[in-house]
């Protein structure tokens, strides 16, 4: 039963630490605590930064909402999600323009392998029915299908096997400040769920840019970049480099690497098919004396952040999904637009510049190559596993939704 009370959108709520300023504090402060400095020059943290903000999942509006009402949800949305940014970037094919939904399975060999359609037609109707647990016959044999510990087993041949479901997620902007730093505050947001308000990632940037070592690695990245649509100079760019390093809203895509390698995570950012920001930056400055990236040894690191970029208003804006018991996870996030045409990939040298995409992508991102038969198209995506949230943030967003009730 929907909880009908009227709808409250208080005229001093602007975002969600401001409904539980303490709250935001106590996030503000733990973040703040495990920033270093690196022998590298880069800034870092101490603790892998895990955590990816997504909202409750009767806040989506693909879905009928169990816990609140369509017009609270929609309050809720109207107050939090910036919806021009949202209609821009679905407007252009950037985000939410396939709603492909996939079956995969691991046995022995440990790699996620396409479940043939009648298997996939199955679990797919058991995953909107109000049961967990069945047995069918299909044409591997008799299958024992556990959804709830995603276990599929057939007890003639004594195999057991893991399941999941894929599928894309629908994305939304949430609303940032609109200021000259509205990429930190973004992307505080979106791995935290609060502002940039004490200019932590904006900080940790701009000491990472001037930082002697740092700099030695950061520059030959830009520079063959700047080569690309820059005439030979004798020089070598360095006024560009010097403008580039302490202004963002000239050389945001610089400013955006050296935030990927700070955080130690892959950075998508979903912008217009013809912006040159959009793209993908990878965490390429962190690889070990072996040639292996630290991406290799710590899955945490692989679940990116996306963030949006509107270059009409040169505005960041957190693209965040939900997370419910009836949604998908892990969820798709696609590496091309609608027209086909696939991300840059930004900052790589010379080498990295030579390999196959999938193979560099895949040593920083768990990849997945899949054909939507309704669009005809194949896909290159991104796998996103989405985790709980750490509770001072999940008393965040309860604290933020109660205000509406």
């Amino acid at each position: 039963m929907h909880r009908m009370a009227a709808l409250k959108v208080p005229s001093m709520v602007k975002t969600m630490s401001a409904t539980s300023p303490e709250t935001a504090d106590v996030i503000r402060s733990a973040v703040t605590g495990a920033l270093t400095h690196g022998q590298n020059g880069l800034f870092c943290f101490e603790r892998i930064v895990e955590t990816t903000f997504v909202l409750p999942w009767d806040l989506n509006p693909t879905v009928e909402p169990e816990k609140i009402s369509i017009k609270v949800r929609d309050g809720i949305r109207n107050e939090l999600l910036d919806l021009e940014s949202l209609n821009h970037l679905e407007a252009s094919g950037t985000i939410n323009w396939s709603s492909l939904v996939t079956w995969q399975w691991k046995g022995a060999n440990s790699r996620w392998s396409p479940m043939d359609s009648e298997l996939s037609r199955h679990l797919e109707k058991l995953y909107f029915s109000s049961a967990s647990q069945t047995t069918i016959a299909v044409s591997v044999g008799q299958l024992q299908i556990d959804l709830i510990a995603k276990k599929l087993f057939n007890p003639i041949t004594n195999v057991l096997l893991e399941c999941r479901r894929l599928a894309f997620s629908p994305l939304m902007t949430m609303k940032t400040e609109h200021d000259q730093v509205s990429l930190f505050h973004a992307a505080s947001l979106g791995f935290w769920g609060v502002h940039d308000r004490t200019s932590l990632l904006q900080n940790a940037v701009m000491f990472t840019l001037t930082d002697y070592k740092a700099q030695q690695m950061l520059y030959s990245r830009w520079y063959t970049d700047y080569q690309q649509s820059t005439p030979p100079s004798p020089t070598k760019g360095f006024p560009h480099w010097e403008v580039a390093k302490m202004n963002i809203t000239e050389a945001p895509q610089l400013h955006i690497f050296t935030l990927a390698n700070i955080v130690q995570r892959p950075i998508l950012v979903y912008a217009h098919p013809d912006s040159h920001v959009g793209g993908i930056y990878l965490p390429l400055l962190w690889v070990t004396e072996d040639g292996h990236y630290q991406s290799e040894a710590h899955p945490e690191l692989r679940n990116p952040i996306a963030l949006a970029y509107n270059a009409t208003s040169n505005h960041f804006s957190p693209l965040v999904t939900f997370r419910g018991s009836k949604g998908p996870n892990p969820i798709l996030l696609p590496l091309s637009y609608a027209n086909g045409k696939s991300f840059k990939l930004h900052y790589l040298n010379e080498k990295e510049a030579q390999l196959d995409v999938t193979e560099l992508l895949s040593k920083f991102l768990s990849v997945d190559v899949l054909t939507d038969h309704q669009l005809k198209v194949t896909i290159l995506t991104a796998v996103l596993d989405i985790p709980e949230l750490p509770d001072v943030i999940d008393s965040l967003i309860k604290t933020y939704q109660s205000k509406f009730l």
